[in-house]
């Protein structure tokens, strides 16, 4: 059963923004509000993908900036739409961060 943002944040008493900030790690977001969120859900599986790997110039975040987000622990891959680079490697992450 696939459950939206809005049914999230309706369990949650939250908005559908604030239930994204979460899952974003926004610091916008009060440790107890987080806290919240994460026990009518649990921790938000997602992965960060980051497409174009082809054209990395083009990339509004820099690979210093995905470092640091992968040392905070998130789970954060480049891919090729264009070649499927990645693609497979994105999903897998993806299933197995679900699954858990």
């Amino acid at each position: 059963m696939r459950v939206t943002m809005r049914e999230v944040a309706t369990k949650a008493g939250v908005s559908a923004m604030t239930v994204s900030r979460v899952i974003n790690e926004s610091p916008r977001v009060s440790d107890e509000v987080r806290r919240r969120v994460e026990a009518d859900c649990g921790p938000l599986p997602f992965v960060l993908l980051v497409n174009k790997n082809d054209l990395q110039e083009q990339w509004a975040i820099s690979d210093a900036e995905l470092d640091d987000l992968r040392q905070k622990g998130w789970w954060a891959r480049s891919s090729s739409a264009r070649t499927g680079e990645g693609v497979e490697d994105a999903f897998k992450d993806l299933a197995v961060r679900v699954a858990h």
